[in-house]
């Protein structure tokens, strides 16, 4: 299936996006989430942001050590 996901800047396509692609995977297949208005580390920060369930504004700031990083993410793995 191709979706494609349209709309303004700032109303949320990437976060959906990636929510999206997080879910497929999830589930055991295979997603490909393309976008313009972000770079490969944004992309990337959003995705781990969503898998480990590490804040993104947390990420993109650096606002967070290694070990606090892992230790929170330890955490929320224990939940799912």
């Amino acid at each position: 299936d191709l979706v494609l996901i349209g709309g303004r800047r700032g109303a949320g396509k990437s976060l959906t996006c990636a929510n999206i692609a997080h879910s497929v995977f999830e589930g055991g297949k295979s997603a490909m989430y393309f976008t313009i208005e972000m770079d490969s580390r944004s992309i990337l920060q959003r995705v781990c942001s969503i898998a480990t369930g590490v804040p993104f504004s947390r990420l993109r700031t650096k606002n967070l050590s290694v070990l606090k990083i892992l230790y929170e993410s330890i955490v929320v793995s224990h939940f799912f």
